[in-house]
């Protein structure tokens, strides 16, 4: 219509806990408050009755091995509830823990922020085995550390560069960080939680997604765009944390009812 300027529909973020939680629709038009109001809630309506197709299939560690194995190339295992952009802190070893739990053997990525860990490995140095209880150091509300022993293959200063996304070109800095290897998982330990717009960190520590089956993400929004080149596939996997792509696992206490998609 030519009356109408702009069309909106505006997800929200849906971990926030407050009364008036609420997708929007917004249109505006030339002076005509009558036709955005009817085109508004015409999208709002359609929006709605589309609500089913937002929701993401979430699946076990275990079961997205299982399907990956199938695939020819790397996989991405994202770990969404763990995502540092969305103000989770990153040290989440719940996705480590379940590949070590499986016996994976193929070349896996993953990574987590653990200061203390990242200066055990600095300071004995590349080639020295370590041990020591990795993760959950920063919010122990979402799990316990994990006992881990592991060869340190490389140490870093973690300065790298973004490639792409809004930090493109610019450097982010992870603090000092280590490669940790656990028989055939890589591990990037970092002091800092960095946004992993896509296998930037990785690079920077000498790790090769394509050279990997398994590769952990911990970015819920553009990992299939990031990674488009590199990864055959992508499995969300049903990991805990503050920000799941299940929201059904948050622990609400202002949110309205009914809200989908309680």
């Amino acid at each position: 219509e030519s009356d109408v300027l702009s069309v909106s529909c505006c997800a929200v973020h849906p971990n926030n806990d407050q009364s008036d939680l609420s997708s929007t629709a917004v249109v505006i038009t030339d002076n005509d408050p009558n036709l955005a109001a009817d085109n508004a809630r015409s999208l709002a309506e359609e929006f709605w009755e589309r609500r089913h197709g937002f929701v993401p299939d979430i699946l076990p560690v275990a079961d997205a091995v299982e399907k990956g194995r199938n695939v020819d190339g790397p996989v991405m295992l994202v770990d969404t509830a763990d995502c540092a952009g969305g103000g989770a802190p990153g040290d989440s070893v719940a996705l480590l823990r379940a590949l070590l739990g499986l016996g994976v053997t193929e070349r896996t990525h993953v990574m987590v922020v653990d200061p203390d860990a990242a200066t055990a490995c600095t300071e004995a140095g590349i080639g020295a085995t370590v041990s020591f209880e990795l993760g959950y150091h920063v919010d122990q509300k979402w799990g316990t550390p994990l006992p881990v022993t592991g060869v340190v293959r490389l140490v870093s200063d973690g300065r790298f560069l973004y490639t792409g996304g809004i930090y493109g070109g610019t450097f982010g800095m992870m603090g000092r960080s280590a490669v940790l290897e656990i028989g055939c998982t890589d591990v990037l330990i970092m002091s800092r939680p960095t946004y992993d717009w896509a296998d930037e960190q990785y690079r920077s520590v000498g790790l090769d997604a394509r050279q990997a089956k398994f590769i952990g993400v911990k970015n819920p929004m553009n990992y299939r765009y990031a990674y488009g080149e590199v990864a055959k596939a992508s499995y969300i996997v049903n990991t805990p944390g503050p920000t799941p792509a299940d929201i059904r696992r948050l622990p609400f206490k202002y949110r309205r009812r009914p809200f989908f998609p309680f």
